[in-house]
């Protein structure tokens, strides 16, 4: 029986048809472009959403999802966090530490606090998973970007988003 060979038409119809669901999309979407001789593939995220329609958030959230399934792993990269308000918290580096430890709060809150106490002041802010892994987070660079990820997802009182992340490129490993 010969291979079935599926070109980015045939790939797109699958989603419009609804016959694959958005991770099966995504996934061949990335197999698409994929250099069949290299396991590491950099993904141009924004070449990506112009091409495939699948946006930042959406595209980390399916990466996270094939890491899960063991089907590829994400090489941690920076990233830019733009948050939806100018938000501050009164506490401090120590009590969300200590809050943490005594398992007062879970592992979002942590990376929601962990980020909010190093913003800075403005809207934007460069995340490298790299420095949160250090002391005093300890916060390993899948948990904050799966973390991330949950916090993107999640809005304000006024419907707006908390973030929205910003993504120039992500490296993946095909482990399949």
């Amino acid at each position: 029986m010969p291979p079935i060979t599926l070109d980015k038409a045939a790939i797109s119809s699958l989603k419009s048809y609804r016959i694959a669901s958005n991770l099966d999309y995504a996934y061949l979407a990335l197999k698409f472009d994929k250099d069949p001789a290299n396991s590491t593939q950099v993904i141009d995220t924004n070449q990506f959403q112009m091409d495939w329609g699948i946006t930042n958030t959406d595209l980390l959230r399916y990466l996270q999802n094939l890491e899960s399934r063991k089907a590829i792993k994400i090489s941690p990269s920076q990233l830019t966090v733009n948050w939806g308000q100018n938000e501050s918290t009164t506490m401090t580096q120590q009590e969300v530490l200590s809050m943490k430890k005594d398992g007062l709060i879970n592992s979002t809150t942590y990376v929601y606090y962990a980020l909010l106490l190093t913003k800075g002041a403005g809207l934007q802010q460069i995340v490298n998973p790299t420095t949160y892994a250090a002391n005093p987070w300890m916060i390993e660079p899948s948990t904050l970007m799966q973390e991330l990820t949950n916090i993107s997802g999640r809005t304000n009182d006024d419907k707006s988003p908390v973030m929205t992340l910003g993504l120039t490129s992500i490296s993946i490993i095909w482990l399949i």
